[in-house]
């Protein structure tokens, strides 16, 4: 990406078309190819907001439950009060399982 511009209009259409799958298939072809890390590449080249979109989208489901529970830690009051982490866990529990 670096010395050709960034247009962020080609990037938003294609993380948003995507499954996640498919993303993750995209960042792996990247790092293959090209022998570089996709996700340092967009940090490094998208506006704050749009950077913050566009590698939550490229996280797995389970990358981005961690970081979202490592913020949620991390600006939680200290003890007695119990952290957030029941929510999170109680929705990834109650979703019914797919086959």
């Amino acid at each position: 990406m670096k010395g050709f511009g960034t247009d962020e209009d080609a990037i938003i259409d294609i993380v948003a078309r995507r499954s996640n799958a498919q993303r993750q298939e995209i960042r792996q072809s990247f790092k293959s190819l090209l022998g570089r890390d996709l996700m340092k590449d967009l940090k490094s080249e998208l506006s704050k907001n749009l950077e913050r979109l566009i590698i939550g989208l490229m996280l797995t489901p389970a990358e981005f439950d961690a970081k979202m529970m490592k913020k949620a830690m991390e600006n939680w009051p200290a003890p007695p009060t119990p952290p957030p982490l029941l929510s999170i866990s109680d929705k990834e529990v109650n979703r019914p399982f797919k086959r």
